[in-house]
């Protein structure tokens, strides 16, 4: 397997660079964790639920200097650099691999080394780097976005009804589709702006293909004034509900609120909010996503 190009730490890597990845082993590879509680008093388990466990990658990288000088071993610190060991944060490996369009991975160096012997003298260094990903999750590179703006409703009748009778639409500002072109679910960040003027509250957002829904309108709902901006991340090791200014308001969940995913192909998602709903609008930032 070739990779064409990679890049970490602000070291870019590639065939025509001095650092060229030879081979990564670990990105099409299944280490998956089960729950098989015994069967009691009888031979045998249950089906459990099986997990991912975190991704390990290794990578095989050459690192060329001019022989018998010291540009090998410039090179070699900035490989050491790039892949700074003893971090407690995770930095993306974006790679390229043959046909296809660049892929991240969030992910830590747990092992770096290299040789020193005489292939080194004559300008070739080979590291293996070993990098942990604790969401196992292989992302596209670049970031797709929606815009929504709230649904109005249609409004009702009047009484008393004339038949035939015709209902209309459900209203306007619903349904808008947006696509996951992976194979696995992922988490967007999804923020709230403010109306032009006035202000906005309630705000529910909903994954209709799921039937899944976030509700501010706990504990006095929330009001966003014009100009205020409510972001939202829904991925399980960092959710958060707050404003711009760092103001959480977490608690405004309803109980009826579940922290949704955009699944595989399309969802269709909605807005919903009360009060001044003009210039509002909810934006939404994802990821494909493959496993």
């Amino acid at each position: 397997m070739a990779v064409y190009t990679g890049t970490f730490g602000g070291l870019t890597m590639g065939p025509d660079t001095d650092f060229e990845i030879m081979s990564v082993d670990g990105l099409f590879a299944r280490d998956v964790f089960l729950t098989t509680p015994d069967l009691p008093r009888y031979h045998g388990g249950l089906v459990g639920a099986s997990y991912h466990m975190p991704r390990a990658l290794m990578l095989t990288l050459d690192v060329y200097g001019a022989p018998f000088s010291a540009a090998y071993t410039v090179n070699r610190r900035a490989v050491m650099k790039a892949f700074q060991p003893l971090v407690d944060s995770e930095t993306a490996f974006v790679f390229t691999l043959p046909g296809e369009t660049a892929k991240r991975i969030m992910c830590r160096p747990v092992r770096v080394a290299a040789p020193v012997d005489i292939s080194a003298e004559f300008g070739l260094v080979q590291f293996l780097i070993e990098l942990v990903a604790s969401d196992p999750v292989i992302y596209d590179d670049a970031q797709s976005s929606a815009t929504l703006t709230p649904f109005a409703p249609s409004a009702g009748m009047s009484y008393p009804v004339t038949y035939p009778k015709a209902y209309g639409s459900g209203g306007v500002g619903a349904g808008t589709v947006v696509t996951n072109a992976g194979d696995w679910e992922t988490w967007p960040t999804l923020t709230v702006n403010g109306p032009t003027s006035g202000t906005l509250t309630n705000p529910v957002l909903e994954n209709l293909t799921t039937g899944l829904k976030l509700e501010l309108t706990a504990n006095g709902g929330v009001s966003v004034n014009a100009g205020q901006v409510l972001v939202i991340e829904t991925h399980p090791a960092d959710r958060s509900v707050k404003f711009t200014t760092g103001a959480t308001r977490y608690g405004k969940l309803s109980d009826a609120s579940t922290f949704w995913a955009l699944v595989a192909g399309d969802n269709e998602l909605r807005f919903r909010a009360t009060g001044t709903t003009t210039g509002a609008t909810l934006s939404v930032g994802f990821r494909s996503a493959w496993i």
